[in-house]
């Protein structure tokens, strides 16, 4: 299992309160037939993302419908997707980042469909990330 936390609910309402959600990972035909408008009807209820056409190993496919009453909302896009595990040096659990929120429905109440993130341990992705941390450190303390 993973844990997911955002603020949610849109992006119009600033919530205070952080909120928690128990996520199992999916294999990625799920979110492939769920997000497909020619497999599936209820495309209307999804955000409307931009899509890859294949889910590939970028991309993480987590939530079910068995798991929780509630999904990812709108507002939370970009909140971090966590799983636990023992550390042996520190003898106590801690937790690893998996990935950030890519998207899912519209509806935040509606765990039919999982939510999407993107992996950022993909190479792309990772070395996307340490770009932009390395080009803001230059920007916020060699440049002033």
């Amino acid at each position: 299992m993973t844990l997911f936390v955002g603020y949610g609910p849109d992006l119009t309402v600033k919530s205070k309160l952080l909120n928690q959600l128990r996520h199992k990972i999916e294999p990625s035909w799920r979110c492939e037939f769920e997000y497909d408008p020619e497999k599936n009807v209820k495309k209307k209820d999804v955000i409307q993302l931009t899509l890859p056409n294949k889910f590939d190993d970028s991309l993480i496919c987590a939530g079910d419908k068995f798991s929780s009453s509630f999904g990812t909302c709108p507002g939370d896009s970009g909140a971090p997707l966590l799983t636990d595990f023992f550390d042996p040096k520190s003898e106590e659990f801690a937790y690893k980042l998996l990935g950030v929120l890519h998207g899912g429905v519209v509806n935040c109440d509606n765990s039919e469909y999982p939510a999407i993130y993107t992996r950022i341990s993909t190479p792309k992705i990772y070395k996307w990330i340490k770009e932009k941390i390395l080009s803001e450190f230059f920007n916020l303390f060699l440049f002033k």
